[in-house]
């Protein structure tokens, strides 16, 4: 890709897992990077690098290994206090909802 020539749609299908349909409903909707020239819509080669660093996945993080000698998998954070936070007790809520208990 040469770095000021401006792409198509049709043209930037063709580095993308998408159609130039979509790619046309993603520019109208302003979902992706993109350029108007005479009021036609094109890409330049940065535009098609972020829509593909948009799609990137981040590699899960290596299990840590543990005391046995067995690797550990890494559990989700769970909040440490259940209290904290917007939680109302079940009093409050159906003092809210003028339910009973």
């Amino acid at each position: 890709m040469d770095s000021l020539r401006h792409y198509t749609p049709e043209e930037a299908a063709e580095f993308l897992p998408v159609s130039a349909a979509t790619l046309r409903k993603w520019i109208y909707a302003r979902k992706v990077p993109h350029h108007k020239l005479g009021g036609n819509p094109s890409f330049s080669t940065e535009d098609i690098r972020a829509m593909c660093a948009m799609s990137a996945v981040a590699p899960l993080p290596e299990p840590t290994p543990t005391a046995s000698g067995e690797a550990e998998s890494p559990q989700p954070s769970e909040p440490t206090d259940p209290q904290a936070g917007p939680y109302l007790t079940v009093d409050e809520a159906a003092l809210i909802l003028r339910c009973s208990t």
